[in-house]
């Protein structure tokens, strides 16, 4: 287990996402800040993730200087958003998703230290949609509502429909959110998923993934609490593709369905 757990853990790290790229622009988010055309930097930092976003470059680095609510974010691009130990870096919302991921088939995405909040209503913390990979570390993801769609009530969703992505989730909290707290989720098509569970949770999960989607993942000391279920890779609808996840040093608790 640890053998293929390090050669997955290696394997992400070597495609970028174990560390924000090198030579990154830095853009600022600040709970003092202001959402001007020119906001960014450190001088003049912006009010919310979006904003920041929208004028920053692909590549570029989002750090936060003091804790705030950031407000939700739909990531277009490759960046990083980064909360250093500053604080709560939150992310509220009451309604949709949090921060929803339809990058380019060439852009991976960071998210480190967020504390993203659906407040009992809201449908799904991360959603990612597109993109080559995905990096959520350090970071809180709780109370997302499931609504009748197996799309709805996440923590975390991962649900490329095309080609090679891969992800990792690394020393995260999901907790209190209706469905599941770590889902991989392949709407169509056919492949196969290989996990291996060991994490005071011994179980070894073996699904069919989706629509010519390939992903390759890691779930590292990850904690799932109170969820509908701790960590989910669905792809019982799937007609190609293949998943290969490995899932380490986590924890389900309070779930009815540890993995699935």
């Amino acid at each position: 287990m640890k053998r293929a757990l390090f050669s997955t853990i290696a394997a992400l790290l070597a495609f970028g996402l174990g560390a924000s790229p090198a030579h990154a622009n830095r853009f600022w988010v600040s709970g003092h800040g202001t959402d001007s055309g020119a906001c960014g930097p450190v001088s003049a930092p912006c009010l919310s993730f979006q904003r920041a976003h929208d004028n920053a470059a692909a590549g570029d680095e989002i750090d936060v200087l003091d804790p705030a609510d950031y407000g939700t974010v739909v990531i277009t691009k490759a960046i990083s958003i980064i909360n250093d130990g500053v604080g709560t870096a939150g992310v509220q919302v009451g309604s949709g998703n949090a921060v929803t991921i339809n990058a380019g088939p060439g852009d991976a995405v960071h998210l480190r230290g967020l504390d993203i909040d659906g407040l009992g209503t809201a449908d799904n913390g991360i959603v990612f949609n597109s993109g080559a990979g995905l990096a959520v570390v350090n970071c809180v993801v709780r109370h997302f509502h499931f609504n009748g769609s197996f799309t709805t009530g996440n923590g975390v969703l991962i649900q490329p429909t095309s080609g090679t992505t891969s992800f990792l989730v690394e020393n995260t909290i999901a907790a209190d959110n209706d469905n599941i707290g770590v889902h991989y989720f392949q709407q169509s098509g056919n492949a196969n998923a290989n996990a291996n569970a060991n994490a005071n949770a011994n179980a070894n999960a073996n699904a069919n993934a989706n629509a010519n989607a390939n992903a390759n993942g890691a779930i590292d000391r990850v904690a799932a609490t109170s969820n509908g279920a701790g960590i989910g890779l669905d792809t019982f609808q799937a007609t190609g593709g293949t998943i290969n996840a490995t899932i380490s040093n986590s924890v389900t608790l309070s779930a009815s369905i540890a993995f699935q």
